[in-house]
């Protein structure tokens, strides 16, 4: 309001929201579905073109380490996958029917268990400052070891669906509890996606197991033998967390609990890839899923990725090294060619750019150093370890 009235530029308009307001049993989604129609009918009536941005939602706000309450354990076992994928659905039903814009961003919160954000700001991480068990209730898809947590699993689920919305009926819908889900097409009609998650607010609880009898109707698929993939995110399924509580929670587990835990922190496919040969019927399956899971149910052609198709049509252009100089070729006039050098310590020595279509590399290096250099050119990137040396009067 004060922008209109004061005639101020306005890029955005962004908040924060989370499933629950701090510590305790629930995490609702609808709470993130309720954030973005509130934001969407705002810039509506302000009647400017503005992004949408929620840059920061989970479970709860108190993944600072080490809180407990099961919304915060959910942050590192598998109940945040099907939260994530019903916020995602819930925001996706009000773009499909086109009652409230979807955002420019929707951003889980955070990456990595790795982020400064208290004080003294040192560079500190939350985990490193309360305890460094291996999982400890902080707020990333990724652990500070590197572990792939299983919400990290459903965000990969969601890249795998298509661009194109298919109906799918018979779910739960709004905010009740219980299964639900979408389905989704690739542009070039190789690949259906079908989205089921079984999810409570209530976090933890017994039974709530359904059984799944799913039927797919007019396949917008070619005709002829098909594979389908079943993808699943629950207790025991693509869920790093389960393995190290099974391990008994050791503060430093040994090599090979390591080794298990990276195992299980991928994304698992609930059986072995079935084939069927399509000629115009209906698909049918019939499995259960437990209360806190997602499935994913990739029905393709066999020559296909799971991958979702990329139609966009790119020639980058190709990046070499020869000796200290790097070199594009095809290159593209409107990108160019950036360099950045690092020293061995990950300090920053230099960063340049131009539109010529080389770069010397010993004009930035001093005699018996050593660096890493990363090469740019649009997608197209380079990562290589350099030794500056003298040699008969010329450097190399």
């Amino acid at each position: 309001n004060f922008c209109v009235s004061n005639n101020v530029k306005v890029d955005f308009l962004s908040n924060h929201c989370y499933g629950y307001g701090g510590s305790g049993p629930e995490a609702n989604p609808t709470n993130i579905w309720s954030d973005n129609r509130a934001r969407a009918e705002v810039i509506k009536k302000s009647g400017r073109k503005l992004f949408s941005l929620n840059t920061e939602y989970n479970s709860t706000y108190s993944g600072a380490g080490g809180n407990t309450g099961d919304n915060c354990y959910s942050m590192d076992n598998h109940m945040n996958a099907p939260f994530v994928v019903k916020c995602v659905k819930l925001i996706l039903d009000d773009h499909t029917i086109k009652t409230y814009a979807a955002p420019d961003v929707l951003s889980y919160w955070a990456l990595s268990d790795v982020f400064d954000e208290q004080p003294p700001n040192n560079g500190g991480s939350y985990i490193e400052n309360h305890n460094k068990i291996p999982f400890g209730q902080v707020f990333g898809l990724i652990t500070y070891q590197g572990i792939r947590k299983a919400t990290f699993n459903a965000f990969k689920m969601l890249h795998m669906t298509g661009t194109n919305r298919l109906s799918l009926t018979g779910g739960s819908g709004g905010d009740v509890d219980g299964v639900d889900g979408f389905a989704t097409v690739n542009d070039d009609s190789s690949q259906v996606a079908v989205v089921l998650y079984n999810y409570y607010k209530t976090l933890k609880g017994t039974g709530n197991e359904h059984q799944i009898n799913l039927t797919v109707n007019n396949l917008p698929l070619p005709q002829g033998e098909l594979e389908v993939h079943h993808y699943r995110v629950d207790e025991t399924h693509s869920n790093a967390y389960d393995v190290w509580v099974k391990q008994g929670k050791p503060a430093n587990p040994s090599p090979s609990q390591w080794d298990a835990m990276r195992e299980a922190s991928n994304l698992a496919e609930l059986e072995p890839v079935s084939t069927f040969n399509y000629t115009g019927n209906a698909y049918t399956d019939a499995f259960t899923m437990p209360r806190q899971s997602v499935s994913l149910l990739l029905i393709k052609n066999p020559s296909t990725t799971p991958i979702r198709a990329d139609t966009r049509k790119r020639t980058p252009p190709a990046l070499s090294f020869s000796g200290a100089k790097i070199t594009v070729s095809k290159r593209n006039e409107a990108v160019g060619l950036a360099v950045s050098i690092f020293s061995l310590d990950g300090r920053l020595v230099k960063r340049y750019s131009t539109m010529q279509s080389s770069i010397d590399l010993r004009n930035f290096m001093a005699n018996g150093e050593t660096y890493i250099v990363q090469a740019q050119s649009g997608e197209t990137r380079l990562l290589a370890k350099f030794i500056a040396c003298q040699r008969s009067g010329e450097r190399h």
